[in-house]
């Protein structure tokens, strides 16, 4: 039995393995439902979004160790208070737009409604 070794290229100047092909497996990512011709594309749409949440929630060992549970973990609680981040910065602007609004409409009434009285009282 003859075994294939890795091929190795070191023409660049750094040391580049390339690891033996399997042909016996086919590459499998979510985006394969697009190659479906008999889908329309909502239909594909819905089946992509479904594999990559799996994909997603799937580790990509059958077992996984305490130190990938930790790092799991903290991944997710990074992931989270990015989520509320972005959400608290979404309700700041939103603020800051409605007070720019308010200011503008303020700025317009004071503009049209005349003189004040302090300023008369000046006069």
């Amino acid at each position: 039995m003859e075994v294939k070794l890795p091929a190795v290229s070191g023409s660049s100047g750094r040391l580049i393995v390339e690891r033996p092909k399997d042909e016996l497996s086919e590459p499998d990512y979510p985006g394969l439902v697009f190659a479906d011709e008999s889908l329309d594309y909502s239909q594909a749409m819905k089946q992509f979004v479904a594999a990559s949440q799996r994909k997603d929630n799937q580790p990509a060992q059958a077992e996984i160790g305490p130190a990938e549970v930790e790092k799991a973990g903290l991944k997710a609680k990074k992931q989270t208070l990015r989520r509320e981040k972005e959400a608290l910065s979404l309700t700041r602007r939103q603020i800051r737009e409605q007070r720019k609004q308010e200011d503008a409409a303020w700025q317009a009434l004071k503009s049209h409604a005349g003189p004040t009285r302090q300023s008369e009282k000046l006069n």
